[in-house]
């Protein structure tokens, strides 16, 4: 099946994260089989990134030496100036150093976009500086070569983060071959504030859009997130003493197709947000990224003739139900949101059987919400807000990567991405 094309930076951009989202589900499913009493459990790797401790100024050998001491079994060697020589010989003397000690090196390197204020042109060219990180890597047993962007001045350059990202993608498209021949995945960090959460919303509504031909029917709902914060000390003591034992959490508001669980747009607030004020944007960013509707369900929670007629503006039906203290009449003076509501009340009324049928459709919402928090967990291990939110948006973005690659098996949906279109031809 033929799904439209998007921008090619944005849509490629997406591919270089879908593998990384699919091991990440994939350890989702093996966790949960790991349930039963035969099964091993992982061992949680345990380490420290050099860059902490850069003051030292210490080279690879002593990195590992000083993880040793403390017993770790996992370093990430964030900069390819730790290592004396990036000879493969040199490189194979630094591994086996670390096989001896029990300790996985991760490689990492610094920025690979040309066009950013933090790119430095020591290893050459971005493509030049890439390749050489990813032979690094391979000599070094490492599975990743991290990687960043630049830093969040990059947003004021011209054509802004987007344009940036564009760049970047094109560095990552030409070494791919080389990553996949090394065994090597590319994977970009979030740094120093060059990419944020807008981004990782974006990046969710491009993931559903090869499922556009699919999905007509939606639903909406929220979510908490448990977090690891508790409540303020002053607030259990002197407000509310069985606050004590409560930990704090954030809401998940998303909008999803009934047929797939596909996430089409998605907002997070903080957990005593009112849910009513989240349907009509959800709706509006579906609506606006393609998707032609045909019902959209949410519970009562979202009853108002501003959402009733929100959905209607989209050439959708609504299906909410009435409290059960609704009546007719009751929008007398708001117009067409006033005689949207009487219909609608008096359909729910008379023809309750045939309006339940289309309103249960949202239960795959509470579906979509299970999908998430069953393969990448219910909590959020983040201790600020901000970071709390990207990594909620995270979850998301990985649920929908492994939704398309199933419709891709399942449905045969065929899931192009622009950018390679565009080095293929």
């Amino acid at each position: 099946m033929k799904t439209n094309s998007l921008a090619p930076d944005r849509r490629s951009f997406l591919k270089t994260v879908a593998t990384a989202g699919a091991g990440l589900a994939l350890s989702g499913i093996g966790s949960a089989a790991e349930t039963s009493a035969a099964a091993p459990k992982h061992k949680l790797r345990l380490g420290f990134d050099n860059f902490s401790i850069r003051a030292m100024n210490w080279k690879a050998p002593a990195l590992l030496d000083y993880a040793a001491s403390l017993k770790l079994d996992s370093i990430l060697i964030s900069d390819l100036d730790a290592y004396d020589s990036l000879e493969d010989k040199d490189l194979a003397q630094v591994k086996a150093k670390a096989d001896g000690l029990g300790i996985q090196i991760h490689a990492g390197t610094w920025s690979i976009c040309p066009t950013s204020k933090f790119f430095k042109n020591k290893w050459g060219t971005a493509e030049e500086h890439l390749a050489l990180a990813i032979r690094a890597a391979k000599a070094l047993g490492s599975p990743v070569i991290r990687c960043i962007l630049g830093m969040s001045d990059d947003r004021k350059t011209e054509g802004g983060i987007e344009a940036r990202i564009a760049d970047t993608v094109k560095v990552c498209q030409a070494c791919r071959s080389r990553a996949l021949d090394a065994g090597v995945k590319i994977a970009i960090e979030n740094h120093a504030g060059d990419m944020q959460g807008r981004e990782l919303k974006m990046l969710i509504e491009e993931s559903a859009m090869p499922l556009q031909a699919i999905e007509s029917d939606f639903a909406v709902d929220s979510s908490g997130f448990s977090t690891s914060r508790f409540f303020q000390w002053v607030d259990a003591k002197y407000t509310n003493p069985t606050l004590m034992n409560k930990r704090e959490w954030v809401k998940v508001h998303l909008m999803c197709g009934v047929k797939t669980n596909i996430v089409t747009s998605v907002e997070v607030s903080d957990g005593y947000s009112n849910d009513h004020g989240y349907f009509k944007p959800l709706v509006e960013t579906t609506a606006g990224n393609g998707f032609k509707m045909a019902e959209v369900s949410a519970d009562k929670a979202y009853l108002s003739g501003e959402n009733l007629l929100t959905t209607l503006r989209h050439k959708a039906n609504p299906y909410i139900p009435f409290k059960i203290n609704s009546k007719a009449g009751g929008l007398s003076s708001y117009g067409a949101k006033s005689t949207l509501w009487d219909r609608m009340f008096h359909f729910y009324m008379q023809h309750r059987e045939e309006f339940l049928m289309h309103y249960h459709k949202r239960s795959n919402v509470e579906t979509t919400f299970h999908m998430i928090k069953a393969k990448f967990g219910q909590r959020l291990r983040s201790k600020t807000l901000t970071a709390q939110t990207n990594e909620a948006l995270c979850k998301v973005l990985c649920h929908n990567l492994c939704v398309v690659i199933q419709s891709v098996h399942e449905l045969g949906v065929e899931a192009t991405f622009g950018a390679e279109n565009a080095l293929a031809s």
